[in-house]
């Protein structure tokens, strides 16, 4: 877990410097649609807010990736090392400024450190909003006892569809006062030249 250059915490939150929402994703320049939809949301979300609170990001690595990022990032992870979340954990309790945690979750994401991924989220003192991108039905004792110990570790659990909220509810046993639907949305597009569609179709 790497600190950017030149991006020393202040432990000490004011109006020049408001509270601090960590979402913890991959992120771009990393090829990822996740990464990706983060940027996006984060872009929204400051439209609106950026008065109200602050958003950083702590980006997710394989451990031979290393990416030069925007400003906005203030961690990287290196999912495949354990050590890493301890010391992302013991970073994040150590950071006044921060006060609830975002986790962008994918199982891929976290695949090689399962426990120690597990450990960050119990070692974490501040709140943990996770946000599930995939909701497997039907699962067997272990993908089921996998979800439920991340979702009794969180405050609360974002799904972007109602099956999905379903699912977690019916095959998870997840309490639904945790479970809160976010549509995906949709990226705007410009109009397509309606001539120049019936051309290529008719072609």
């Amino acid at each position: 877990m790497t600190t950017p250059k030149n991006k020393a915490l202040n432990p000490n939150p004011s109006k020049n410097n408001p509270s601090e929402i960590l979402f913890i994703t991959s992120y771009p320049p990393r090829e990822c649609g996740i990464a990706t939809y983060s940027q996006d949301l984060i872009k929204a979300i400051n439209n609106k807010f950026s008065h109200s609170f602050s958003i950083k990001v702590c980006a997710l690595e394989s451990n031979g990736d290393t990416f030069s990022y925007p400003e906005e990032v203030k961690y990287t992870l290196k999912t495949s090392l354990a050590q890493d979340y301890e010391k992302l954990a013991y970073t994040i309790n150590k950071d006044n400024r921060i006060k609830t945690i975002l986790i962008q979750h994918e199982f891929g994401f976290f695949r090689s450190q399962e426990q120690a991924f597990h450990q960050l989220l119990l070692a974490v003192s501040k709140p943990i909003v996770i946000v599930f991108h995939t909701v497997l039905p039907h699962p067997d004792k272990l993908l089921k006892e996998k979800v439920q110990n991340i979702a009794a570790a969180c405050k609360s659990i974002i799904v972007m569809t109602k099956t999905s909220a379903k699912i977690l509810l019916q095959d998870y046993d997840v309490a639904s006062k945790k479970i809160a639907i976010i549509p995906h949305g949709t990226h705007l597009v410009p109009r397509l030249n309606k001539t120049k569609t019936e051309v290529s179709t008719k072609g």
